[in-house]
């Protein structure tokens, strides 16, 4: 369920502080089910602190040059208002930046399925409970909400996002956001549906962890491809959403004013320009 306009999809995965302060954090690439799902003991955040540091260094020596270099070649597509980017060419960015989070989630797989081998049983249980705790509260903000109402949250979203990348966005811009908004189609009960099947996936698997020989390959395959247990309804309207949040980003972007596209390359090349800067350990 995309919140906001894919043509920042990269930018978003990055929070508003400073890039470099922020990379330096270890957090930010702790999987949110360890962070948020599983109190670890102290010998587990020993062995999780550690791979994090190498998985640090790894991304840091391999990675960054190519984020800065596909921000340098973004902004220079959207640099000239005569010739905006296409729909082909916004869609090659978007495959681009989850090819991004797709290399990152192979790497540290092995090091998620590691620690989660060790889990106690009173750890697997915390994560159940967490995890119930958790579907719950998205039901109640993508499914229990009057349709409405998810249409005008949905809008208000998009619009923030548009306010934070391009200044205020035009009276046209905002149509176009709610001409999307009304456009897309209902997806929440099946990403539910779609989440609960990796969860259980993922539970039974968990619970076999001391039997199984090969617990790691299984967990690392289920965390690397969970797009695989998607439904062919879940993945039609998936990919139909798709389409036109591209072609959302696509009449934005002719839309954009001298002044929004100004301040848009700015963000986009600070953001590059951190990555440059950011010094990996020899």
């Amino acid at each position: 369920m995309k919140r906001i306009a894919l043509i920042v999809l990269f930018l978003l995965l990055v929070t508003g502080c400073g890039t470099r302060f922020f990379y330096y954090q270890l957090d930010w690439l702790i999987p949110f089910f360890l962070r948020d799902y599983i109190s670890l003991n102290s010998e587990q955040k020993t062995i999780l602190k550690e791979r994090l540091i190498k998985q640090i260094d790894w991304h840091c020596k391999t990675q960054l040059a190519d984020y800065s270099e596909a921000l340098r070649s973004l902004s220079k597509d959207l640099s000239d208002p005569d010739h905006p980017i296409d729909y082909d060419g916004l869609n090659d960015y978007y495959v681009k930046f989850r090819g991004f989070w797709a290399e990152l989630i192979r790497q540290v797989a092995p090091d998620i399925a590691e620690i989660l081998r060790t889990a106690t049983d009173a750890q697997i249980e915390e994560l159940f409970d967490n995890l119930d705790e958790r579907n719950d509260e998205l039901r109640a903000e993508y499914i229990d909400l009057p349709p409405e109402e998810r249409m005008k949250e949905r809008e208000e979203r998009m619009v923030k996002g548009l306010r934070k990348w391009l200044s205020d966005p035009t009276s046209d811009q905002e149509q176009a956001v709610s001409a999307w908004s009304k456009q897309l189609k209902p997806i929440g009960q099946e990403w539910l549906l779609y989440r609960d099947k990796v969860q259980e996936e993922v539970i039974n698997l968990l619970k076999q962890r001391k039997e199984l020989p090969d617990f790691d390959q299984k967990l690392v395959e289920i965390l690397t491809h969970p797009e695989r247990m998607r439904s062919s309804a879940y993945q039609a309207k998936s990919d139909y959403n798709r389409d036109i949040t591209l072609k959302l980003g696509v009449n934005i972007i002719h839309l954009m004013t001298p002044e929004q596209r100004t301040h848009l390359l700015k963000r986009i090349d600070s953001f590059a320009t951190d990555f440059e800067k950011i010094k990996c350990d020899d």
